[in-house]
């Protein structure tokens, strides 16, 4: 079972002709288990859902684009500490054509631990992280980011294969409550 953020894209696109759509899908529950206490794991599985409604073929990036965002009752967006393991090379994989009129899903999946007034993030892409979170900010909501800023990457697979023409520009889902349990 899914639950469908909508649409909520802040898209930079690069042309007006370029039309798309990014839908965040979220697994219902959320999270398992739910709701995040204190010193427990919880998975998070997640998709982001991008559509090309334009008439013509767009070069996504799946290689590290899509990051979770984590938004306080205010509205304000925590920051996200987060770095990379190089241990995952890049490949000619990672930047599918998408034709138009179809769509693409990127896979977001990682595991998420609240502990000592921090969010930990260990995503199945090496992507590691933090956010700093508190009672007094709660409650959390949990949206979509994906940003690309390089048109061009290489060389890939094994040093000989440089792709070019990849979509540039930022998105950003509708956000979902994140189930989370502070301790008293």
């Amino acid at each position: 079972m899914l639950l469908v953020a909508g649409i909520a894209a802040a898209v930079a696109a690069q042309a007006e002709a370029t039309k798309l759509t990014f839908t965040a899908e979220f697994g219902t529950p959320l999270l398992d288990p739910a709701p995040l206490t204190e010193n427990v794991s919880a998975t998070l599985h997640a998709s982001l859902k991008v559509t090309n409604e334009s008439h013509q073929a767009i070069r996504f990036s799946r290689f590290r684009s899509l990051l979770p965002e984590i938004v306080d009752a205010g509205g304000v967006v925590v920051p996200f500490d987060h770095g990379a393991n190089g241990s995952r090379e890049v490949t000619a994989a990672d930047y599918p054509l998408l034709s138009a009129g179809q769509s693409l899903l990127i896979p977001l999946v990682g595991t998420l631990t609240l502990a000592n007034g921090q969010l930990n993030w260990k995503g199945g892409d090496f992507i590691l992280g933090f956010w700093k979170v508190s009672p007094t900010n709660a409650p959390y909501r949990l949206r979509l980011q994906y940003q690309q800023t390089e048109t061009v990457v290489g060389p890939l697979d094994a040093g000989s294969r440089i792709v070019r023409g990849i979509w540039t520009g930022e998105a950003v889902t509708d956000a979902v409550v994140l189930p989370l349990q502070f301790a008293n």
